[in-house]
Parts: C-alpha cells; sequence; structure tokens
C-alpha cells in the first residue's frame, strides 16, 4: 500500500491569513444630512472604532438605500446618478430626484445612517410674506454648501 499526501501552504512561503477585528463602532462622514445636485458626487468615509474608542483597520464598504436616486462605489465616493463602475468610478450619470440613506458597514457592524436629498440644481430661491400677513423682509442665510441652515424675519431688506 501507497500513501500519498500533499499539504498545500507548506514550504518556503506560507499563506497566512489577515485578521480583521469587529469594531464596535463605525462613524460615517458626513455625518448630517446632505443636499447634492443630480449628477454631482460627494465623498464618504467610515472609520470603524474598538471598544476603548481608537481607531482600527478593517475594510468598509458603503450601501444606499436607494440606488436609483444614488449609488455609492466601493471607496465612498457617492454620485447622485450612478456610476459607470463601483470599483473604478469615472462617469456619474444622473438619476432621479429623491432621498437616499448612506451607511457604511464592517464585519457586521453598520454606522448610523445620513440621509442625502438629490434634487435639480437650485438655481435661486424667492421668499415673500403671505397676502395679509405683516410683510417684515426675510433673511435666508446659507452655510458654505449653499444650503439653507435657517429662516428668521428681520426688519432689514434683504437679497436673495
Amino acid at each position: 500500500m501507497l500513501l500519498i499526501a500533499a499539504f498545500s501552504g507548506c514550504g518556503s512561503n506560507p499563506t497566512r491569513a489577515t485578521f480583521f477585528p469587529v469594531p464596535a463602532s463605525i462613524t460615517l462622514t458626513p455625518a448630517t444630512n446632505a443636499s447634492m445636485d443630480l449628477g454631482t458626487t460627494l465623498t464618504f468615509t467610515g472609520t470603524p472604532h474598538s471598544a476603548t474608542g481608537n481607531n482600527i483597520t478593517t475594510p468598509i464598504s458603503f450601501a444606499s438605500s436607494n440606488s436609483a436616486v444614488l449609488t455609492v462605489a466601493n471607496n465612498g465616493l457617492a454620485c447622485a446618478g450612478t456610476w459607470d463602475s463601483l470599483t473604478a468610478p469615472q462617469i456619474c450619470t444622473s438619476g432621479q430626484v429623491g432621498v437616499a440613506q448612506v451607511t457604511a458597514t464592517a464585519r457586521g457592524v453598520i454606522s448610523p445612517p445620513t440621509t442625502v436629498y438629490v434634487h435639480q440644481h437650485i438655481h435661486h430661491v424667492e421668499v415673500s410674506a403671505n397676502p395679509g400677513q405683516n410683510s417684515g423682509d426675510c433673511h435666508v442665510p446659507l452655510n458654505a454648501s449653499n444650503s439653507v441652515t435657517q429662516l428668521r424675519l428681520s426688519r432689514s431688506p434683504a437679497t436673495v
């Protein structure tokens, strides 16, 4: 009787398995609501944390709750529409107007979602008082991404 045995992975170059820890939590950035024009892009990042709050290294994947409105490539780059490729995105094609939630996942742990509002490009906003109301001038402040952060009435003239 002849017994032959072969062992894979033995020899001078053994294959080593890479171990990635399970995070206690994942921080998704941007973490607040986002607003995007159709056909534009926005970068998301996911940072996994240990139970002690330290950043750890583990692969992250991204997901959109509504791929007809927003797709997120493997590298976290979101398209307000659809990507030509999720592994090597080059062309973002406009999709539908709507709302999607983005999450980051690592080893079964999911980040809190970020809500993304996808819309047509807004050229200007016009605010006026309803008929019969006091006609105080309106002031519409915009933040760095040209989103309305608050509305307040003022007595000085406003230009929008």
